[in-house]
């Protein structure tokens, strides 16, 4: 899992897959250990581990704790199973999560 201080990011809401299924879009821009941009863009949709709505407040929650306490994100990528895992900073520690999604 690769950590990444973040600098800015954004959560949208998307219909994807020809407008059969809504899922959240995340984009952002982060710094790897050696100091190097990095641009991601993800979306994510709801499964039995989590609704939008949790994947949403996840996401703000985590990685609006990481940019304003230049604290880092972990993300890493099981693309053939459309899983992306995020550990997520908070005020009390960090956070494991898996939602099913892939680059976008």
């Amino acid at each position: 899992m690769a950590d990444y201080k973040v600098k800015a990011f954004l959560l949208q809401r998307k219909m994807i897959n020809e407008g059969k299924t809504e899922a959240i879009i995340l984009t952002a821009s982060l710094i790897n250990s050696a100091g190097n941009p990095k641009e991601i863009s993800y979306w994510l949709t709801d499964d039995t581990r989590a609704t939008l709505e949790q994947i949403e407040t996840i996401l703000n929650a985590g990685f609006g704790y990481a940019k304003a306490n230049s604290a880092k994100v972990g993300i890493s990528e099981f693309l053939e199973r459309t899983y992306i895992f995020f550990t997520l900073p908070s005020a009390t520690g960090k956070t494991n999560h898996q939602f099913t999604g892939d680059k976008f």
